[in-house]
């Protein structure tokens, strides 16, 4: 693997939008997943994680290798430091599979009771991100941190990483597909930042990237999470990548399909009936991501009885072909 070009430039500035009212937000779960593929114990308990996850779509994923109990990890391999760097903030080194959601380590089988825990769980910080691509594999990626309720808090953690979002390796422990496998730290372990003073105040932190020739670039999205300094989390976000938002530069065989749902509108779920999916998302108008789905099988019933009436977008693809609809909700 060739060496990655990194540049970083961070900008940050405080946007002062007078005395205006605001309230906290839901904040968004973070399932931190270290895993190994050498580890067999892992490959037995991934079906099952998955599964889980499929059920708490708004919740984000990011898997890391570190290089302990195995040093063969195909992916840690290529990059070693960064991903054991994850597990020591944690202080977690030495083992897999371990789980951590929203900062806390928790027990694998309880991972399902602990995201429908923390689903009600507020913030006073919103984070929002976006990551947008020049050329085949230059990035950048746009970190907004706003302030909307009363908090003491003057400093916090911020944690930005490079993800791919599939990708189809066989390796030792039997695996054949690996899904939001990070590929790079876009901030160092501690990365400190100043958060916003006053209700209605904003942080921008800006990030620049080149991908790799050992990476699909179009799969390239970034994951932001914000700790609190005792590890925590305040909030946490995610960008779309070049599939989702249509601007993939990938190969020419992915071709753009309608997508084929039954009932469409509707008012309480819908019925997939085209092709196997890996990935499905849900847009609003606006762009905001507000569903994801992971292994969606033919004929799935997929349940978004949380979305309020309205147009929506549907994206969706697998190693094929890129799908692309609407959905209207009653």
């Amino acid at each position: 693997m060739k060496h990655l070009n990194l540049k970083k430039f961070i900008f940050l500035f405080l946007i002062s939008t007078g005395n205006v009212a605001f309230s906290q937000v839901n904040k968004t779960p973070v399932v931190e997943h270290f895993t190994n593929t050498s580890c067999s114990i892992c490959a037995a308990n991934n079906d099952g994680f998955y599964n889980v996850l499929a059920n708490h779509p708004n919740a984000l994923h990011i898997s890391f290798h570190p290089s302990k109990p195995y040093a063969s990890d195909f992916f840690n391999q290529q990059n070693k430091s960064e991903n054991d760097e994850r597990t020591i903030f944690y202080n977690i080194f030495g083992s897999t599979p371990r789980l951590v959601v929203n900062g806390s380590l928790i027990q694998s089988s309880s991972l399902n009771s602990v995201l429908t825990n923390v689903s009600s769980e507020m913030s006073a910080y919103s984070i929002d991100s976006r990551q947008i691509r020049s050329g085949n594999a230059d990035f950048k990626v746009e970190i907004v941190i706003k302030k909307l309720a009363a908090d003491t808090s003057s400093i916090a953690y911020l944690f930005c990483g490079v993800v791919e979002d599939t990708i189809y390796q066989t390796t030792n422990n039997g695996e054949k597909v690996h899904y939001n496998v990070f590929r790079k730290s876009l901030t160092q372990n501690n990365y400190q930042i100043g958060l916003p003073a006053g209700i209605g105040d904003s942080v921008l932190v800006k990030f620049d990237f080149t991908g790799d020739s050992g990476w699909d670039n179009d799969r390239l999205h970034s994951v932001s999470i914000l700790h609190k300094t005792d590890g925590s989390v305040i909030n946490s976000s995610k960008t779309v990548n070049s599939i989702q938002n249509g601007t993939a530069n990938g190969p020419v065989s992915l071709k753009v399909k309608p997508f084929h749902f039954n009932p469409n509108p509707n008012s309480t779920g819908i019925l997939y009936s085209g092709q196997d999916l890996e990935t499905l998302n849900v847009y609003s108008t606006n762009g905001e991501l507000i569903s994801s789905f992971t292994n969606i099988k033919k004929g799935q019933n997929i349940l978004i009885d949380n979305l309020k009436s309205g147009m929506y977008f549907l994206a969706g693809g697998n190693k094929d072909q890129i799908y692309r609809g609407k959905l209207l909700m009653e």
